[in-house]
């Protein structure tokens, strides 16, 4: 199973991606949340901002954020360095969750970034 995971890594990835967004823009036109004008417009701007934001990934990634990576683990540096692996992956997962729940909080609450989100 785990040798098929990685052989299909992108495959899976995006059918995944593409259910959780196709069953959260169901909940959203069933449940919204608030009265949000919009409709097919919002629908293909969030999809462009996917596309983008999905292309600046994968150029940006590997060459800032692997490289950098490559550089600290080779100084014996790094965060989870004195962790065993699997605790420093799980702590990493959580850290970096943390980081983007408080970085989204900020969208919301400073204006010219609320500007910038919405």
């Amino acid at each position: 199973m785990v040798k098929w995971l990685i052989e299909h890594e992108a495959q899976v990835r995006l059918a995944t991606f593409l259910l959780v967004f196709a069953a959260l823009s169901v909940l959203q036109q069933v449940w919204p949340r608030r009265d949000v004008p919009g409709g097919w417009r919002r629908f293909a701007t969030n999809i462009a901002l996917v596309v983008v934001g999905t292309a600046i990934l994968r150029v940006a990634f590997p060459l800032l954020a692997v490289g950098l990576a490559v550089r600290i683990d080779q100084s014996g540096g790094g965060l989870m360095g004195a962790l065993p692996p699997v605790a420093g992956v799980i702590a990493g997962v959580i850290l970096l969750d943390l980081v983007i729940y408080w970085q989204h909080r900020l969208l919301h609450r400073i204006p010219l970034l609320w500007r910038l989100h919405r």
